[in-house]
């Protein structure tokens, strides 16, 4: 199966049953909108970490994702609960 292939519902679910490759697609998927989002409204130096911390939160949390929060919102509020 190409996972590269397989929308951000169907990896959030993997990743909940452990599959690490479901996050690096994420990561891969996401991660320049997500630093982007947080250049905005952070100094460069302050983003590096909030960068590493959103996808943190979105695997710490993943248990709680219930499929209707798009996973750029998910990242987006785990910025906002790293601040």
């Amino acid at each position: 199966m190409k996972l590269e292939l397989l929308t951000d519902e169907d990896l959030m679910h993997l990743l909940k049953r452990g599959d690490k490759l479901a996050l690096l697609v994420l990561y891969e998927r996401h991660s320049l909108k997500v630093w982007s989002y947080l250049l905005k409204r952070v100094p460069p130096n302050s983003a590096e970490d909030l960068f590493q911390d959103c996808f943190v939160k979105v695997v710490e949390k993943k248990d709680g994702w219930n499929g209707v929060l798009k996973i750029t919102i998910r990242l987006q509020t785990s910025y906002s609960m790293v601040q």
